[in-house]
């Protein structure tokens, strides 16, 4: 196990020390994944008593592919254009600034 922790170790800094990214990027990518997995079956496993392993795996398996479906399929400068629009219209009403977001994030769907 020891040997595991520092192959990863010595991995992870060969990636930061070869990367263009700033660790503000760095540390965000790999909250992502950690977000999309674990997020929902925590939340249910506190406060929902009928959640169970089978719903946790689930949850984890669907909460993955879909992330890497968007991760391959969208562009990467799509949501943060569409939440630049939403923090420049933060002065107008909370609704019609996520309504008049929508029209870029469809644009980026193709739709």
């Amino acid at each position: 196990m020891r040997i595991v922790v520092v192959c990863f170790a010595v991995a992870v800094t060969l990636f930061a020390l070869t990367s263009s990214a700033s660790i503000y990027e760095m540390v965000g990518n790999a909250y992502k994944i950690t977000l999309v997995a674990a997020f929902i079956p925590l939340v249910c496993g506190l406060y929902w008593k009928r959640a169970n392993t089978q719903g946790a795996l689930f949850a984890i398996s669907a909460g993955v592919s879909t992330w890497l479906l968007l991760e391959v399929s969208m562009p990467t400068d799509c949501g943060r254009r569409n939440w630049r629009v939403v923090d420049e219209r933060a002065g107008d009403a909370g609704g019609i600034a996520v309504a008049q977001s929508c029209a870029p994030a469809l644009s980026c769907l193709g739709v």
